[in-house]
């Protein structure tokens, strides 16, 4: 019995130093794998209603970078917020935030720079969907906090903004809470062999862009619900007279398979459910069209959904037009 326990305790340890290996090869080989997980100390609860929000002036990480605010609880980039400046509100999630990316780099933060005239208020934040917009907007916009007036507020659509959360446990992140999923938590912030291996054995692009897509039919309440939020700002703007714009963000699956039958629907359907309510739409998937065959180089390393250095460049230089 002793000998069968040894050779186990053995064999545990050349696991044990055979993935720390691995570890240390991928963080040489591949150092563009980031880490899971944003800092708590850069979210406050219930800041915009029962919606969260960053605090202002920290500073802490989120996908393995740092990430400062500023005083307005938005993200800092190197050009403060001018007074004199045309103000933009971007509403968005954690693709907008730019998780893995430095501030200045994401397309917020290329666009803020690029430009004397117009300083960007960027409070994006990881989680948000349509009624965390909502509260948001009502924030800045209808409660007029901070006195910032705005010109323009530009709400950029990520295909998962259409639900709060992931619904069920057929989801791609779905976590049931037990000791199991406390391990891989633990792999995903901590461990880059972890990430490496989980996109060498599957498509996450896949899994999300399938699971996300389910949602767009013309009768699901999700897609309701949310066109109800984005008119409600788009009515807001109108009254006050300030312009207001939708950017659809495409997932890596798509542009890798840009030319498949259907497969920018979810799109397609909510720029056909919206055409009706004046709203001025910029689909963004005709800024990666010609990148087919490097689509992945766009995005994050096993990321479908959140953009790299490059998809910010990208980006930042097609909305340029626009301001």
């Amino acid at each position: 019995m002793k000998k069968y326990s040894l050779i186990t305790l053995y064999n545990f340890i050349a696991i044990i130093i055979l993935f720390l290996l691995l570890e240390l090869a991928v963080r040489i080989f591949v150092p563009q794998i980031k880490l899971s997980g944003t800092s708590s100390n850069l979210i406050t609860d219930s800041l915009y209603s029962d919606s969260p929000g960053i605090k202002s002036m920290v500073v802490g990480y989120s996908g393995g970078v740092v990430k400062k605010s500023n005083e307005y609880h938005s993200w800092k980039y190197f050009k403060p917020v001018s007074t004199s400046a045309r103000k933009i509100l971007f509403l968005g999630d954690s693709v907008t935030m730019g998780i893995g990316v430095d501030n200045d780099s994401t397309y917020a933060g290329i666009i803020n720079n690029s430009s004397g005239n117009i300083s960007i208020i960027n409070p994006s934040l990881i989680g948000y969907s349509s009624k965390d917009y909502l509260n948001v907007f009502d924030y800045f916009v209808k409660q007029k906090e901070n006195n910032l007036k705005f010109s323009d507020v530009i709400l950029f659509w990520t295909l998962n903004d259409i639900y709060s959360n992931y619904p069920n446990e057929k989801s791609p992140e779905f976590s049931s809470g037990n000791f199991l999923n406390s391990i891989i938590n633990f792999f995903r912030k901590n461990s880059k062999a972890y990430h490496f291996l989980k996109n060498l054995f599957s498509d996450r692009a896949l899994a999300y862009y399938e699971y996300d897509e389910q949602f767009y039919t013309a009768s699901n309440t999700f897609l309701q619900n949310s066109l109800k939020n984005i008119e409600r700002i788009s009515s807001a703007c109108d009254s006050l007279k300030i312009k207001f714009r939708l950017v659809l963000l495409p997932y890596e699956y798509q542009i890798r398979n840009f030319n498949q039958f259907g497969i920018f629907k979810p799109q397609q359907l909510l720029e056909q459910e919206l055409k009706n309510k004046d709203i001025d739409i910029i689909d963004l998937k005709e800024a990666f069209k010609n990148g087919i065959n490097s689509s992945a180089g766009y995005y994050l390393y096993g990321d479908g959904i959140h953009f790299n250095e490059g998809g910010n460049a990208l980006i930042a230089g097609y909305l340029k037009k626009y301001f």
